[in-house]
C-alpha cells in the first residue's frame, strides 16, 4: 500500500513488516508497476548481520534517486553509517549514528546529480539489521532508457565469497552489467582469468559481461548482476 511506501529520507519511520510462520517459508517482495517493476528475496532473521556495504546504482541526471533502507530487528539498535557521498547534512566519509527499534525503518536517498552513488557506504550495528539497496528508477548504463526501479535485500559481509559463476539473463543480446565490491583493501579480482585493477575496501568495479563468467578474488567480495535498460540491446526485458 502507498501508505507504507517509505519516501522520507534521513527520517526514522515505523513501517517495517515482520513475517513469522510455524514452518519454513520463503518470502519474496514485489513492486509491480506498469513500466517499472522489481522484486527481492527477503532474507530471514538468522541470515542478517551487523556489518554491511550498500550496493545501489549511480544517478545519471534523469531520476536521481539511488538509495538504501535499513530495518531494525531488536529495540535500541545503534547503527553507524559512513556514506560514500554527501547527502543533505550527512557528509561523505563522516560516520553518524541512528537508533532503530524492531520494525523501524530508515531511508537515505541521494538526489545529487551524475555520478553520485551511495554504493560502498558502510553500515555497522550493535544488533542484526536488514539492508535494502537500489534506486528509485535507474538508467543502466547512462544514456539508455527506460529507467527502472531497483531493489535487493543485501546480504551481510559475513556471507561474502571469493568464487562466483555468472550467467547472462535470458533474452538479452548485449549481456548484463556486474558490480564487484571489495570488503578489504588490496583485493585482487580476476574475471575469466584476467586480472582487474586492485580494489580498496568499499570500492567496486563495474563490467559488462556477455557470456558466462568466472569471478575470483583473494579476499571476500560481493557480486551483483544488473539488467540493462531496454534500449541497450533493443530487448523489452
Amino acid at each position: 500500500p502507498l501508505t507504507f511506501d517509505v519516501n522520507a529520507s534521513d527520517v526514522i519511520t515505523d513501517w517495517g513488516i515482520h513475517v513469522t510462520s510455524l514452518d519454513d517459508i520463503t518470502v519474496y517482495g514485489m513492486n509491480k508497476s506498469v513500466q517499472a517493476s522489481d522484486g527481492f528475496l527477503a532474507l530471514p532473521l538468522d541470515v542478517l548481520g551487523k556489518e554491511y556495504q550498500v550496493l545501489g546504482y549511480r544517478n545519471v541526471g534523469v531520476i536521481n534517486g539511488n538509495q538504501f533502507l535499513l530495518v531494525g530487528t531488536v529495540d535500541g539498535t545503534v547503527v553507524t553509517i559512513t556514506p560514500t557521498v554527501t547527502v543533505g547534512t550527512r557528509t561523505a566519509g563522516v560516520p553518524y549514528n541512528i537508533t532503530l527499534n524492531q520494525s523501524e525503518t530508515y531511508l537515505l536517498r541521494d538526489t545529487n546529480g551524475l555520478p553520485s552513488d551511495l554504493t560502498g557506504t558502510r553500515i555497522s550495528s550493535t544488533e542484526p539489521v536488514g539492508l535494502f539497496g537500489g534506486h528509485q528508477s535507474a538508467n543502466i548504463p547512462r544514456g539508455f532508457v527506460s529507467d527502472d526501479h531497483l531493489v535487493e535485500m543485501i546480504p551481510p559481509m559475513s556471507t561474502f565469497g571469493r568464487s562466483f559463476i555468472t550467467v547472462p539473463l535470458a533474452t538479452r543480446l548485449n549481456g548484463d552489467f556486474f558490480r564487484v565490491i571489495a570488503s578489504e583493501d588490496s583485493t585482487n579480482v580476476q574475471i575469466n582469468g584476467v586480472a582487474q585493477a586492485p580494489l580498496s575496501a568499499n570500492q567496486y568495479l563495474e563490467v559488462n559481461l556477455t557470456d558466462p563468467a568466472s569471478i575470483l578474488s583473494d579476499r571476500p567480495i560481493l557480486v551483483a548482476q544488473y539488467s540493462a535498460s531496454s534500449t541497450f540491446d533493443g530487448v523489452l526485458s
